[in-house]
Order: C-alpha cells, then structure tokens, then sequence
C-alpha cells in the first residue's frame, strides 16, 4: 500500500471518529479484530450497539467510498461483531451495521461524509 494511502486512511479515520462524537456515538472499541476480520469501529448510540465500517476516498473518480462495501464485507462485519458480542456484558441490546463514507480533499482537509446507518438490512 502506497504511503498517500496510508495517509488517507489515518486521516479519514481521524475524521470519522470526530463525526461519530459529534452525532452522538460512544467509541467504546477501535480496530476490534477477529478471526473473521476488523471492524473499524464499535459504538455505542443510544441503547444500540453499532460496528462501524470507515471508507474514505480523495476524490469520486471510481465511485462513492460507501460504494465499495460489499455483502461479503458487511457479513464479515457482522461475524466478527458475534464474536464482540460473546465477550461483552451488554449482548442483549440491539445491534446495527453502519457505513462512515469520507472524501477528504488533496490538501487533506475533510471535503465531505455520509452516514449511512443500519446497511445490513439492505444485505
């Protein structure tokens, strides 16, 4: 992976989680990792238990950055969010997928973002 990549990732991963305080989200977990795969991260809004996956894109040359979530992806997602529920005291409230899609401009700054919440449903 190329370092501007690299880059772009830490930056919209910076961005995401200021986005995510700002609606409202408890960060509880970061890169939370299992068998199955990662979860950039898992959130708490309101009662509801969220894994969030970060997309972000310099620009929307080849698409939106949610775009590229596909269903494999999100099942992915939703594995290793079962296993984060079985280690977790508060596996009884309800549980949603969301995406955090970020365009940040070539000077870095944040250009952009979309929230799309609960996208397992559509899967």
């Amino acid at each position: 992976m190329s370092q501007d990549k690299i880059k772009l990732g830490i930056s919209g991963e910076s961005f995401a989680h200021d986005i995510l305080l700002k609606q409202g989200y408890k960060i509880l977990e970061t890169n939370y990792r299992s068998y199955f795969g990662e979860i950039d991260v898992i959130c708490v809004q309101g009662d509801t238990i969220v894994f969030v996956e970060i997309k972000c894109r310099s620009n929307v040359l080849f698409g939106y950055p949610f775009e590229s979530v596909t269903k494999k992806k999100i099942k992915k997602i939703i594995k290793t969010g079962i296993i984060y529920l079985q280690n977790c005291k508060n596996s009884n409230r309800p549980v949603r997928v969301d995406i955090v899609s970020i365009i940040v401009s070539a000077s870095g700054a944040l250009e952009s973002y979309e929230i799309l919440r609960n996208v397992s449903e559509e899967f």
